[in-house]
């Protein structure tokens, strides 16, 4: 059977779906683990929304329209929400990966903005995953990634050979 919980985000509370319950292969713990967990990622979904809605005003109460927009939001992230990677590692800064990493989300959040949704909205979905993953795999992607670390450490090193510089008073 298909349970509901209540979210507060602001101002507004939510009823969402709480789909997972105990059975064969859940504990009653574990159900509600998960059920928990998917609460706390619809409500930093839903909240982003709600920001932009909101023009960035904490506090701001919404107009009718603009609550029935989250509203109907809410009800499609909801019925949509899946459940990802439980965790995600994140490249070393400094390393190919972390630049590639970084030149793939902005791509990702461009092509999102360019198909009309929400990019901060949307960073946890599945289609934004895989397009960060799409784009990673682009070999201009490469070689931006490189030529950025090629001129962060060209700074680098003139800055140390400036500080050596001021520091042996030459």
């Amino acid at each position: 059977m298909l349970g509901k919980m209540q979210i507060q985000i602001s101002h507004y509370e939510f009823t969402i779906s709480a789909p997972y319950s105990e059975g064969h292969q859940l504990t009653a713990a574990e159900a509600k683990a998960l059920n928990v967990e998917r609460g706390e990622r619809l409500r930093t979904q839903i909240t982003r929304y709600l920001v932009k809605l909101a023009g960035g005003e904490a506090g701001t109460i919404l107009s009718g329209e603009a609550l029935a927009a989250l509203r109907a939001r809410a009800t499609d992230l909801d019925a949509n929400f899946q459940f990802g990677m439980l965790y995600r590692t994140k490249p070393k800064v400094g390393t190919i990966d972390s630049e590639i990493s970084a030149l793939a989300e902005e791509l990702a959040r461009e092509q999102m903005r360019t198909a009309g949704r929400d990019p901060e909205a949307d960073a946890e979905e599945e289609t934004f995953r895989m397009l960060v993953e799409g784009n990673k795999q682009r070999s201009d992607l490469f070689e931006e990634a490189r030529k950025r670390l090629e001129i962060r450490a060209s700074v680098a090193a003139t800055a140390i050979e400036e500080l050596t510089a001021q520091d042996l008073g030459l």
